[in-house]
């Protein structure tokens, strides 16, 4: 299997790094590095050539509660960082173990009470009609809006403009990020 860390520039590659690390998606891997001066976060194997980090922001306010280099556990992929300069695709990562992670949510979370409403009224397989709020090019994804929802899509193709409408599925109901992950829905009036 082709090394994400190498040469993740050519769409096909995109594709395959965004499939086998899908947005919300759990996957399993082992802390290889902690910066010491810098505390930005923790890097991790995700196995065959797949990297992940855990920025700060997401860790316990005491490092000491980092989790230890040689640490495996599970992770929600929170977003994919492409490096087009350095032709490499990173996992930007949410440990799904309370005591790796610092308290509160990430950011574009519903609250509490918000969650409540969207995951009882969106639930996977609705067909909703979005607004794009935000796109960010370097993780091929971008945010919408619809209702008193919003949600992240994540796509190798072109990404849309702020402010187009689309029609969309809810493929995930994210509970420990509190997060909806939608798709383009197939079809007339896509």
């Amino acid at each position: 299997m082709k090394r994400f860390s190498e040469g993740v520039v050519k769409p096909e590659d995109t594709e395959a790094a965004l499939q086998r690390f899908p947005l919300g998606g759990q996957v399993p891997g082992r802390v290889v590095a902690i910066p010491v001066r810098a505390r930005v976060g923790v890097f991790v194997d995700l196995g065959d050539g797949g990297r992940g980090f855990v920025g700060a922001e997401h860790l316990p306010d005491d490092p000491q509660r980092w989790p230890p280099v040689g640490t495996e556990t599970t992770f929600e992929v929170l977003r994919h960082d492409f490096s087009r300069r350095r032709r490499t695709c990173r996992v930007r990562l949410w440990p799904l173990e309370p005591r790796f992670r610092r308290g509160g949510h990430v950011a574009e979370a519903f609250t509490v009470e918000e969650w409540r409403l969207a995951r009882d009224r969106y639930p996977i397989g609705t067909v909703v009609t979005a607004t794009v709020s935000s796109v960010w090019p370097d993780s091929y994804c971008y945010g919408v809006r619809f209702g008193a929802g919003r949600g992240l899509v994540t796509s190798a193709a072109e990404l849309p403009r702020v402010g187009t409408a689309h029609r969309y599925v809810v493929v995930g109901v994210l509970e420990t990020t509190r997060r909806l992950v939608l798709t383009l829905a197939e079809g007339p009036g896509r």
